[in-house]
């Protein structure tokens, strides 16, 4: 079972009083790619602390930093700042001590990153009942294909997250990038359980360019340490999540026909097949036999 860090954000008006209340918590981990924040909503017993009248500005900081984490809502996080990571965490809780700060940063076991904030806002948020997320988002199903990797023994020798694509004429972010040194598999994520569908279905046209752009060029990813070829024949799938209501909606066929596109030629994969193709990336690395 994965082992992820927490934190717990507190509202402290008065750090020579000590008086502090609970507002939220940020739980993730660096090993799973998984990172989420939440916050309280109403902040009736911050207020009653509040002498000096600044939870309103708090709140606000705070709202901003969230921003920064994947949400059901927003699928591209705002990332003015240093990346989320277990470094950033115990940073912050080493350096915000005075009216906001943070717990030093405790490991707790759980299946997932959800699961871990469930059990933790029992734990620290006693007075509010968390709203339950039943949608999936684009992060989510990342954090699931790169578990399903793991299951076959695929390490980050294997795989890259996020890997930074270029080609000839334009450039962008792969979830999930399999090689063995050159490119054998670009796998990027969606997920249209979300309100605003047509800003996913334009990020979609948007990555359509691009692969096409790959198929007539190639192009490379570079990481810290080295080049990854990608060649034009590499291949190209997507994974993603329908609509809850499992009905072929106009959005996801729009997007499903920029995926099968003659020029893009990538494989559309819904999540039941996600173990599958799992074990068709380590079988393309030659870690296990088909």
């Amino acid at each position: 079972m994965p082992k992820y860090q927490y934190s717990v954000i507190r509202f402290v008006p008065s750090p020579t009083r000590g008086e502090f209340v609970n507002l939220g918590i940020i739980v993730g981990s660096d090993a799973t790619d998984e990172w989420t924040m939440d916050l309280v909503g109403k902040k009736n017993r911050a207020a009653k602390l509040d002498d000096a009248g600044i939870l309103p500005l708090v709140s606000t900081e705070l709202e901003r930093l969230q921003l920064r984490f994947p949400s059901d809502d927003e699928e591209t996080p705002f990332n003015n700042g240093p990346e989320i990571s277990e470094v950033w965490l115990a940073d912050m809780a080493s350096q915000c001590r005075n009216v906001v700060q943070y717990t030093p940063p405790q490991p707790i076991l759980a299946s997932d990153a959800t699961t871990a904030m469930e059990k933790l806002w029992t734990m620290f948020i006693v007075d509010h009942v968390r709203q339950k997320r039943e949608s999936l988002t684009k992060h989510q199903i990342r954090t699931r294909y790169l578990k399903s990797l793991q299951q076959f023994d695929l390490t980050s020798d294997h795989y890259k997250p996020k890997a930074k694509l270029s080609t000839g004429h334009s450039s962008t972010s792969v979830d999930v990038a399999v090689y063995n040194g050159v490119a054998k598999r670009l796998t990027q994520c969606w997920s249209f359980q979300v309100k605003d569908t047509e800003s996913v279905l334009n990020e979609v046209k948007a990555w359509g360019w691009t692969m096409r752009d790959l198929r007539r060029s190639g192009g490379e990813i570079r990481t810290s340490t080295r080049k990854i070829i990608v060649p034009k024949e590499v291949e190209l799938s997507v994974v993603y999540a329908p609509m809850a209501d499992a009905k072929v909606d106009e959005f996801t066929q729009e997007a499903i026909d920029v995926f099968s596109d003659s020029e893009v030629h990538a494989t559309a994969i819904q999540l039941d097949d996600l173990e599958a193709h799992a074990k068709g990336a380590a079988e393309l690395l030659g870690t296990i036999g088909p």
